[in-house]
């Protein structure tokens, strides 16, 4: 869900130069990897980089086929005309999260970084309690904005321009949760030339535009 405006704007630009076609369907990366790893038959796989990598392993997608597309940072949002709370230090952040009285998280790679941030700060046992988990494929933007939750923390391309929501910032250098998107043909591809061409055409300077439209940056190398 990330990376879903970016690859529709992706897939009808490269549909504008003569391109393949591509149909995609977007939902929560955690069922994205689990349909591809029961075997569900698909060509082209966009996901969080370790998902892919665990993909691999499971000989679900063609290694040599991973392409490192975009850079996304974890940000703190809260509901528009909520007070701005200050979030750009640590000592501010730890302090934002034990004024909350609810904190919303994602099921994605995010969401289980920050939870092990937590532990190494110290604060997990005062915060988990208060910590909700958006359900797969509902972004953490909707439980801001419905004021289920006091404040949220989600890639930044999930919550910047989402209706109801004021994003604060990313996080505080020392516990910065950067999440690189990447996409692989399918090992069960039966179409693997046209899914490689479109991670060519993501990988490419003609797609820099839209992926930092999108709050994140393209990966160099």
């Amino acid at each position: 869900m990330a990376t879903c405006r970016l690859h529709q704007a992706l897939i009808l630009e490269l549909s504008k130069r003569n391109g393949p076609p591509i149909q995609l369907e977007a939902l929560g990366g955690v069922d994205v990897e689990r349909r591809v790893a029961d075997g569900e038959a698909v060509d082209l796989v966009l996901l969080a980089l370790p998902a892919l990598e665990r993909l691999a392993q499971a000989g679900r997608v063609v290694a040599t086929s991973i392409v490192p597309i975009a850079i996304s940072p974890t940000c703190v949002a809260v509901a528009e005309g909520a007070p701005a709370t200050e979030i750009s230090t640590l000592s501010a952040l730890q302090a934002a999260l034990l004024q909350a009285k609810s904190i919303g998280v994602s099921t994605g790679p995010s969401g289980r970084v920050f939870r092990a941030a937590l532990e190494r700060l110290g604060l997990a046992e005062q915060i988990a309690p208060r910590l909700i988990e958006a359900p797969p494929g509902v972004p953490v933007a909707a439980l801001i904005a419905e004021g289920r939750v006091d404040i949220g923390l989600q890639q930044a391309s999930e919550l910047v321009g989402q209706p109801g929501v004021r994003v604060l910032g990313p996080l505080p250098p020392e516990v910065a949760i950067d999440t690189v998107f990447a996409g692989a043909v399918a090992a069960s591809s039966q179409q693997s030339e046209a899914a490689a061409s479109y991670l060519r055409f993501a990988k490419s300077p003609a797609a820099r535009q839209w992926i930092e439209a999108e709050g994140m940056r393209p990966v160099e190398n």
